[in-house]
């Protein structure tokens, strides 16, 4: 007769994900993944699979909240760089609040897994793709006359930003330096368009 549950696979997968997203796939053993879940090895690697599995469970869940927080984010405002700056503001608080100074799991990643893993960079790409899909609606949704190629592009530009600001954030750096950062990419896309 199989054994009872005794534990959340959500729950423990939430935790993983945290541990992962602030000490990355390298510096992340089974160990502490038991540690860090409260649950027993067996149960673990039953409900989540082996490291590698738990990580790239961790990373699609990390991608849901990502895009979760981008689209709960209200833009009531009508001018782009407002917009822009509020959607940054909006993401630098949610990552601050789940996991302070860890930046974006996706980027922690890209840097540290996804040149050798075709699993995590197939995530990475994924993740890419939502953002830029995000800031093509978002930015489409502001202005109906918008050229289709400077759209792609802003929506790239800004993309890349956000990974940007979450490098910033994982370096500590100083609060006026990232507010810069958002507002010159307000600016920016605003230039560009």
């Amino acid at each position: 007769m199989p054994r009872k549950k005794e534990f959340n696979p959500e729950m423990a997968l939430e935790k993983a994900m945290y541990y992962f997203w602030k000490n990355g796939f390298e510096n992340t053993s089974i160990r502490s993944l038991i540690s860090s879940t409260g649950v027993n090895f067996y149960g673990l690697y039953s409900a989540l699979g082996d490291k590698k599995g738990i990580y790239l469970k961790a990373l699609d869940k990390y991608i849901e909240l990502y895009v979760e927080a981008l689209l709960s984010h209200s833009n009531e405002t009508q001018d782009i760089p407002s917009v822009v700056k509020s959607v940054f503001e909006h993401i630098a608080c949610t990552l601050n609040e789940k996991c302070a100074d860890a930046g974006c799991m996706v980027c922690n990643a890209a840097v540290e897994v996804a040149a050798e893993d075709v699993d995590v960079a197939f995530r990475v790409q994924r993740h890419r793709q939502l953002i830029e899909q995000f800031w093509c609606d978002l930015l489409n949704q502001q202005s109906n006359s918008l050229d289709q190629k400077k759209l792609s592009q802003c929506s790239e530009f800004l993309c890349t930003q956000l990974y940007g600001m979450a490098m910033l954030i994982r370096s500590k750096s100083d609060t006026a330096l990232i507010n810069r950062h958002i507002d010159t990419s307000a600016l920016l896309v605003d230039s560009l368009l």
